[in-house]
């Protein structure tokens, strides 16, 4: 998991699965992987190596800026390197 900026992160499904205490809230972008959180969670499912549809991106785009604000979030995907970042 990296900090990209002070309340958002990247990581992957491994990290989503324990995520350190300051993280609040996870976004998952892994169509492929799901998790069990108490923390705020949203999935958008989106599809690994083809072009990310417009809807999704705008869908995860909005959540991160409605929530960001009030939670420390970590985007995931599977491996923490194509769909999250």
């Amino acid at each position: 998991m990296k900090f990209i900026l002070h309340n958002l992160a990247i990581g992957s499904h491994e990290d989503a699965l324990k995520p350190p205490s300051e993280i609040t809230a996870l976004l998952n972008v892994a169509k492929e992987k799901d998790i069990e959180t108490n923390r705020l969670y949203q999935k958008v499912p989106i599809v690994d190596m083809q072009p990310i549809p417009s809807e999704q991106m705008k869908e995860a785009v909005e959540w991160i800026r409605d929530h960001i604000d009030r939670y420390k979030i970590m985007v995931f995907c599977n491996a923490g390197v194509g769909r999250s970042p």
